[in-house]
């Protein structure tokens, strides 16, 4: 997005906005990555040690192990 070079007494202006929405709009983006991250290795570390004994503790190891990773694997295709 570049703005159009402009005379008069607001010349500047045109562009200082638009500098300053593309940096709150790379900060968001900044931030809504590391959010999303976040919240995918919470997930995963649960997966890994959480919810083979909370959820399939009836089952033997191996079968527990599938269905944590298949739950795992639901959550991370969203």
């Amino acid at each position: 997005m570049h703005a159009k070079p402009t005379t008069g007494p607001h010349a500047g202006a045109v562009s200082t906005l638009r500098t300053s929405q593309m940096r709150r709009i790379l900060a968001s983006s900044l931030l809504g990555s590391a959010i999303e991250f976040y919240d995918f290795l919470l997930y995963a570390s649960a997966s890994a040690l959480v919810f083979a004994h909370a959820f399939f503790a009836s089952l033997d190891a191996m079968c527990s192990r599938s269905r944590r990773r298949s739950s795992f694997s639901a959550r991370s295709s969203r």
